[in-house]
């Protein structure tokens, strides 16, 4: 054989590696999502605002992509920000609208908690998964 010898070792310990890197990198959200899958709840991580400062006033248009948000999440009972990616859905809902998305093993789906990132809610949409579990996605300006 003419040339140095290739180590297969240290190929194999470089592709694990990547690996381990590619999955701790893996969406936050979705993370949060099968963590709360097993815990039974999960809150929203950033609230800018109590929810008892929140003002609502709901946009139609708005409402109707929030709820079809929240039930391609309680379909495939994921819960990301990127559910575009799996679902036939809008994935933007407008210039100055942020998202905050939540599930929960609760009842009463307003009791499930999402990210507050502004002070006047424009949609609020929640559906059942399979397993019982509420999806729910609020916008907000």
């Amino acid at each position: 054989m003419c040339g140095p010898k290739f180590d297969w070792r240290r190929l194999f310990l470089l592709g694990f590696a990547a690996l381990m890197i590619g999955l701790v990198g893996s969406d936050d959200a979705h993370a949060r999502g099968r963590r709360a899958a097993r815990r039974g709840y999960s809150t929203g991580s950033v609230q800018l605002y109590p929810e008892s400062d929140l003002q609502y006033a709901v946009e139609d248009s708005l409402q109707a992509v929030a709820q079809a948000r929240a039930e391609a999440m309680a379909s495939l009972e994921l819960m990301t920000h990127d559910i575009h990616a799996y679902a036939s859905v809008p994935s933007w809902a407008g210039r100055g609208v942020g998202e905050g998305i939540g599930t929960a093993n609760v009842a009463d789906p307003r009791a499930c908690a999402t990210c507050i990132v502004g002070k006047y809610v424009v949609a609020d949409a929640h559906a059942r998964g399979r397993s019982g579990m509420v999806y729910r996605v609020r916008f907000f300006r």
